[in-house]
């Protein structure tokens, strides 16, 4: 997806996931370009320290949270919208995507979201899919997953075997994928651990 001009919205909200930095980074220009009027930023356990590279307006009292927060429950969500910025704690389970994933279906059901843009890496987006359509279904809403572009990614398709961190990724989401799938398949997403 190429950001558009001002005022050529196509969904409601665009949900960056945590991970590589590029991430954040174009779903910031896709949200500054006008796809949708709200950005919601999946913020891990230490990416709140490269949030000021981002040139946000606010952290939306992100800090405050991270302050009083142990380091292992460390986990995000910072919506930003005409109204401002919030940043409150996302619960996460064992699998991050799901974890993810079911966060931004409850900010769609709660904002009445009909559409949502995912931006994630190429490699990863197979599986961020699965976790979303399968988190949103009944909701009524509708997903789009978008890579950031290939020039960009730490992750490109071509050559990727010959990094051995590369390698590694790509190798891991293989695995992963036919799991999410089959958690797909089985019925209801793993749910997540309240906060303790």
């Amino acid at each position: 997806m190429k950001p558009t001009g001002s005022g050529s919205r196509s969904a409601d909200a665009i949900v960056v996931l945590a991970g590589r930095p590029e991430r954040k980074v174009y779903g910031v220009e896709l949200w500054s370009a006008g796809v949708a009027p709200t950005l919601v930023l999946s913020i891990a356990r230490f990416e709140w320290r490269t949030l000021p590279s981002l040139g946000l307006p606010d952290d939306g009292g992100l800090a405050g949270l991270v302050a009083q927060t142990p380091p292992r429950l460390r986990h995000f969500l910072l919506v930003l919208d005409a109204s401002g910025a919030r940043a409150e704690w996302m619960p996460r389970g064992r699998l991050g995507t799901w974890s993810e994933a079911l966060g931004a279906a409850r900010l769609a059901r709660a904002r009445g979201w009909r559409s949502l843009v995912v931006v994630t890496s190429a490699m990863h987006a197979p599986r961020a899919r699965l976790a979303f359509r399968r988190a949103l279904a009944g909701t009524g809403a509708s997903v789009r997953v978008v890579a950031v572009p290939d020039e960009r990614s730490s992750i490109r398709r071509s050559g990727w075997w010959r990094d051995p961190w590369s390698r590694k990724v790509v190798l891991g989401e293989w695995l992963k994928l036919p799991a999410y799938w089959l958690l797909a398949r089985g019925g209801r997403p793993p749910s997540v651990a309240p906060r303790s």
